[in-house]
């Protein structure tokens, strides 16, 4: 059986390909089931193995707290390299406080006060489409790996936001990229668990939901927003989970605006 890191290699090279090919206009009325056929195709896991997973929750909060300070205080918002990989790595804390009420709202924070180098705003995005972050654990039973992959969509979706209203710094090469790992990830994705107890919020597509309003507000051309629709509605219609915490309504939100934003071009011819 292949590694999962050869899955993701060869899923990424089928969505990448099928983007490509729909783009050229070779396929259309079929781009949903050969999509589909690429979400059938992936194989996954029965095995868990063993996740390197941050346990310091106490000295992290304290961590998290004191780069905010510091943040704040200075004149000029700086962040540091090795502050920066901190943060980062704590992503996939599944204590809540630590990963979504610590990490996240600080990632805000930063974004916010343009605290970030554009080599930083760039190496952010970059660590979190990487298979470490993005795909972690991704082809396994369900597990904590949930909160690494969910959050990293979470961040990146923060990341484009920040990018168009602030730093200016994404290319439409960066953004294609982002598209095709997105796609890729809903692709093998299958745990949709809201709310997980003590642990907090899971919350896949609502973070896809996030990401996707974004890329929908970029400058990308209409091909590629269909194609990363198309995969978003072939991956909720297989997710067995029941979304039911928040997604629907995320998701319809999205749909609605497109739905909106078609409308009103029309009306302009």
């Amino acid at each position: 059986m292949d590694t999962e890191h050869q899955v993701v290699l060869k899923t990424s090279k089928k969505i990448h390909q099928l983007r490509l090919q729909f783009e050229a206009g070779n396929i259309f009325h079929n781009l949903s089931l050969k999509v589909g056929q690429v979400f059938d195709e992936v194989p996954y896991s029965e095995t868990a193995t063993i996740m390197d997973l941050p346990v310091d929750d106490k000295a992290a909060l304290a961590k998290i707290q004191a780069i905010s300070l510091t943040v704040k205080e200075a004149g000029e918002p700086v962040i540091l390299d090795s502050d920066l990989d901190f943060l980062l790595s704590h992503l996939a804390a599944p204590n809540p406080q630590v990963r979504d009420k610590g990490v996240y709202f600080l990632f805000n924070d930063l974004l916010h006060a343009q605290a970030f180098t554009e080599k930083q705003f760039h190496y952010i995005k970059n660590t979190l489409l990487s298979e470490d972050f993005l795909f972690y654990h991704i082809l396994e039973p369900k597990g904590d790996g949930i909160f690494k992959r969910s959050f990293s969509v979470l961040i990146l979706s923060a990341l484009l936001y920040a990018d168009r209203a602030m730093y200016h710094t994404f290319s439409e090469e960066d953004l294609v990229d982002i598209i095709d790992r997105i796609t890729t990830y809903v692709v093998l994705e299958r745990d949709g668990r809201g709310f997980i107890g003590q642990k907090g919020w899971g919350h896949v597509y609502t973070h896809i939901g996030n990401i996707f309003d974004e890329l929908m507000a970029s400058d990308l051309n209409r091909a590629n927003k269909l194609f990363l629709l198309t995969t978003i509605l072939q991956g909720y219609r297989r997710m067995n989970d029941a979304l039911v915490f928040g997604e629907d309504n995320r998701l319809a939100a999205v749909f609605s605006y497109l739905a909106i934003k078609i409308v009103s071009l029309r009306n302009t011819f």
